[in-house]
């Protein structure tokens, strides 16, 4: 279907088409494509017809194809969503029920543009990537505990002050000894998977109720912006067991680094619940709670992770 609709769309001499891709569950399309009646790239996304629908064959394709070529119209055009210098419409993202508040107010689009615009230089400069193609995490997706068994080793890392201190709590050196080991242990530690939990509050349109402690006479911050880009927080999910996840790609030593602001001096680090590098030759696993973190791999692996200092390990195997 896809194959037919971008070969329909590179045939108009009118688009420009950019990329297209089929992701999520439900399924989405997602086609970016630069048109001569519009000013600015334009991508479009919609649902994919179930299987053995009437329109989810060449149907489809064709309608899909005469969309993908002209400029949003009606209330698509005051519904657009500035993501990444993109302009997104369609009826899966963003729908007309997600951007109620865009309609008809520039300055409001504007400055959704702009909060998107700074998530994602701030994710740029932490090395990480958020994505809404859910694909590369489909291999866990019916459970992470027979994904464990299959390794050779397996450990348990905790906080030496206790679980109540988590994973995120433990010192940035600390960590960054772990991503380093973890590193060593792998042939793409620079192509490595993380998921976030989508139960965390700044996944969501705000970071949380974060009240800073304020002395007589101090003026209290702006309340923290967005930390992910809009089309991120109402995009898909990456759904593993009972449970449904942010996916972000990026270097294994970029691991510390996911969390959020809670003002623009304070970083809170949210330590991956799952991380796994392209070639899966091990998996870190901290569950929801971060309250400890099980890793599977080599031996060799597990043997180097007991060597480092500031952290407690109690070996599975």
């Amino acid at each position: 279907m896809l194959e037919v609709a971008t070969a329909m769309i590179e045939a108009d001499e009118n688009t420009d088409l950019v990329s297209a891709v089929v992701d999520g569950d439900p399924v989405f399309v997602r086609i970016v494509y630069r048109s001569r009646w519009w000013p600015r790239v334009l991508g479009y996304r919609g649902h994919v017809p179930a299987p053995g629908r009437r329109d989810s064959s060449r149907e489809y394709a064709e309608q899909l194809s005469r969309l993908a070529v002209c400029e949003p119209l009606g209330r698509q055009a005051e519904v657009l969503t500035v993501d990444g210098g993109i302009e997104w419409w369609g009826d899966g993202y963003p729908t007309l029920h997600l951007s109620p508040d865009l309609a008809g107010s520039t300055a409001t689009a504007d400055a959704a543009a702009a909060d998107d615009n700074e998530a994602w230089a701030r994710w740029r400069e932490r090395r990480l990537t958020p994505l809404t193609d859910t694909g590369p995490a489909r291999w866990l997706a019916q459970s992470t505990r027979t994904a464990h068994v299959a390794y050779p080793a397996r450990a348990v890392l905790r906080h030496p002050d206790g679980p109540n201190s988590g994973i995120s709590g433990l010192p940035a050196p600390v960590l960054d000894a772990l991503c380093t080991v973890l590193a060593r242990h792998t042939s793409t530690p620079d192509e490595c998977w993380f998921c976030v939990w989508d139960g965390y509050a700044w996944v969501h349109d705000t970071p949380g109720s974060f009240t800073p402690y304020l002395r007589e006479g101090e003026t209290a911050p702006p309340p923290p912006k967005p930390a992910l880009p809009s089309m991120i927080r109402s995009g898909p999910r990456a759904t593993i067991a009972q449970f449904d996840y942010v996916l972000f790609s990026g270097p294994v030593t970029a691991a510390p680094r996911m969390g959020w602001y809670g003002t623009p001096g304070w970083f809170w680090v949210e330590w991956p619940n799952l991380i796994w590098p392209t070639d899966r030759v091990w998996l870190a696993d901290s569950g929801i709670d971060d309250d400890w973190l099980e890793i599977s791999g080599p031996r060799g692996l597990v043997d180097e992770l007991d060597t480092i200092a500031g952290v407690t390990l109690e070996r599975l195997d």
